[in-house]
């Protein structure tokens, strides 16, 4: 969530009490896993990926 709120990765450690560094690599992780160069780039394909999880959930529950 913090990711969509614009908070640098400063920011976003000080509102977690983490490290600078640890907002950092996780940042780095979820942009090689969503093959991601920039943040908006990995807010745009997350985004996509918790629409089209919604959507199969939904679907799933229509059928049943």
């Amino acid at each position: 969530v913090l990711l969509y709120d614009g908070l640098s990765a400063k920011q976003t450690a000080h509102e977690l009490h983490l490290s600078q560094r640890t907002v950092e690599i996780y940042l780095d992780k979820l942009k090689k896993r969503f093959l991601s160069r920039t943040k908006i780039e990995l807010m745009s394909r997350v985004s996509s990926h918790i629409i089209a999880t919604l959507r199969n959930q939904l679907e799933e529950t229509v059928l049943s």
